[in-house]
């Protein structure tokens, strides 16, 4: 028997499962699963210890990740799409280490699959100072954590975990207790040491540290199919700075991807190894074959023009001024022996100036434009 999770459900086509961070719930994602329910089915966990779903004793990764497994069990949810924010982006790399067949993709939001040190001793101060002080106003809940913390963005954001109980006293959702006790295993790093190669997104926010460079090899170790994305100008809280941005990054992400065989995958086949070419491709490698071709063959044409040009001139010397090579007809041929040739016809356009010496005087003749028409054949085509 699963713990008891809090889902919401909206949408239909292809699962996308969203999880949200440390002292959050599945609304926190809202702006995501309203880009994606025009596509797909998507359900907006609250995690474990958090929201509206049930405590864990101990609250760790592996615990939070095998209860949205078994979720998906309870469901008949055979793959899903995860999408997971901080804290649920670990919980969703748990998930996929543990169980890769459930999950179809993943997209790991402003978090990596390591070891971090703890920096949430005042958001833990605050948190227990409002949890004794029996607030009954989320003002006076927010005038004490300003005491604590800095940013209003962070402040309204904890301000939204709270609720009021029966005797009108504001009270936290999430299990302040449990999650100050298992604080450490929230901030280890997934513990299954086996990789998922399914396709994964990670994205960064420009201005946050939470994914740094020195962390990209164990991603890659664990995630070999690994993309990043880095949104500029946006900490930690990415998805609720730039939320259509996000939502877009995620959704071009995951709108391509086929579903995977859930079946044990069959025996390889015989790989074929070559190059292969796309009829963009063929298309172009044939014309640039054609122009150096042309090319080459206008080179000789030019040499044979400029022998008859001599022959025509009947000058001792001459200069040309000025030449060009047009294609006038082109022909495919085949000789008697079977073999074809690709024929050109080439007018050759040119002014020269003539020289004649005259008892050791040199005498200019003037420019005079002519036309020739020479023919070069290809090498054989067989």
């Amino acid at each position: 028997m699963g713990l008891n999770l809090y889902v919401k459900q909206v949408g239909e086509g292809p699962a996308v499962m969203l999880l949200h961070g440390l002292f959050g719930a599945g609304g926190n994602l809202g702006g995501l699963a309203r880009a994606l329910r025009d596509k797909f089915t998507v359900f907006s966990v609250d995690l474990p210890s958090h929201g509206r779903s049930e405590w864990l004793k101990n609250p760790s990764l592996a615990a939070m990740a095998q209860s949205v497994q078994q979720w998906m069990d309870t469901q008949g949810i055979p793959q899903a799409h995860l999408v997971g924010h901080s804290l649920g982006g670990k919980v969703a790399m748990q998930l996929a280490l543990q169980h890769p067949q459930r999950v179809e993709s993943l997209v790991v939001a402003d978090i990596a699959p390591v070891k971090y040190s703890g920096h949430h001793d005042a958001v833990f101060a605050a948190l227990g100072e409002i949890d004794a002080a029996h607030c009954t106003s989320r003002q006076q809940a927010a005038d004490l954590m300003v005491q604590h913390l800095k940013g209003d963005a962070l402040i309204q954001f904890l301000l939204m975990s709270l609720r009021r109980d029966a005797e009108g006293i504001l009270r936290w959702r999430f299990d302040l207790q449990g999650l100050r006790r298992s604080y450490s295993s929230i901030l280890a790093a997934p513990s299954v040491e086996q990789s998922y190669s399914g396709p994964v997104l990670f994205i960064k926010g420009g201005t946050s540290d939470y994914i740094l460079e020195a962390h990209w090899p164990v991603i890659q170790r664990l995630f070999p199919e690994a993309l990043i994305k880095v949104m500029p100008g946006c900490s930690h809280w990415l998805h609720a700075e730039k939320p259509q941005l996000f939502s877009g990054i995620v959704e071009r992400f995951i709108v391509p991807l086929k579903p995977r065989m859930l079946a044990p995958a069959k025996k390889n086949r015989k790989r074929r190894v070559g190059v292969y070419f796309t009829l963009g491709e063929v298309i172009s490698l044939l014309a640039f074959g054609l122009l150096c071709m042309h090319f080459l063959a206008a080179v000789r044409v030019r040499e044979l023009a400029l022998q008859a040009v001599g022959r025509a001139s009947k000058q001792d010397e001459f200069q040309l001024l000025d030449q060009s090579v047009h294609i006038r007809r082109m022909s495919l041929s085949r000789d008697d022996r079977g073999r074809w040739h690709i024929w050109r016809q080439y007018r050759f356009d040119y002014t020269y100036e003539g020289v004649e010496r005259r008892q050791g005087f040199v005498i200019m003749l003037g420019k005079q434009l002519q036309s020739i028409v020479v023919s070069e054949r290809d090498p054989t085509l067989h």
